[in-house]
C-alpha cells in the first residue's frame, strides 16, 4: 500500500508545476487521487446549496455537537458589537450576551483561499472560559 501512495504522490507532483504546488491545490489533488484509487465506486450525494454556502457538506455544521469535535485554536475579543477574531467580526449569539473577553474559539482551520472563499459564510464556535459550570458552546456567523 505504501508503494501505491508513493506512486500517487509522484504522479501528483509530476502533474503540477512548481507554481501550482500550493497547499490547497495539492490537497485537492490528493483527495481526488485517493477517491479514484481507493473508492472508485463511491458516489457522493449532492450537497444542498444551503449547506454548501457554509463551506461544509453536511447539515448540523453549526450545532454544538459539531463544535466540540473541532480544536480550540485561540481566544477572541468580545464587545457589545460582537466578537473579533483574527481581524474578522462575528455576530454575538443572543444567548451569549454576558460573554466577556477570553472566550475560547473552536474553528476548522480552513484551507480555502482566494476566489473559492468568496461564497463561503464563515463561522466560529465560541466557548466561555471555564468557571466551574458546565461548558457551553455557541456558533457565531461572520458579519
Amino acid at each position: 500500500m505504501f508503494k501505491r501512495i508513493a506512486k500517487g504522490a509522484d504522479q501528483i507532483m509530476a502533474q503540477l508545476s512548481s507554481d501550482e504546488r500550493l497547499v490547497s491545490r495539492v490537497i485537492r489533488e490528493v483527495e481526488a487521487w485517493l477517491t479514484s484509487e481507493f473508492y472508485p465506486d463511491h458516489n457522493l450525494a449532492p450537497v444542498w446549496p444551503e449547506i454548501a454556502q457554509h463551506g461544509v457538506v453536511m447539515p448540523g455544521h453549526d450545532t454544538p455537537a459539531a463544535g466540540w469535535l473541532l480544536p480550540a485554536i485561540g481566544e477572541a475579543i468580545v464587545s457589545t458589537d460582537g466578537i473579533e477574531y483574527e481581524g474578522r467580526s462575528y455576530r454575538k449569539p443572543l444567548e451569549a450576551t454576558l460573554l466577556a473577553d477570553g472566550v475560547h474559539i473552536r474553528h476548522f482551520p480552513t484551507l480555502t483561499v482566494g476566489s473559492e472563499a468568496r461564497w463561503i459564510v464563515n463561522g466560529i464556535f465560541v466557548q466561555a472560559p471555564d468557571n466551574g459550570a458546565e461548558p457551553v458552546l455557541w456558533y457565531a456567523k461572520e458579519r
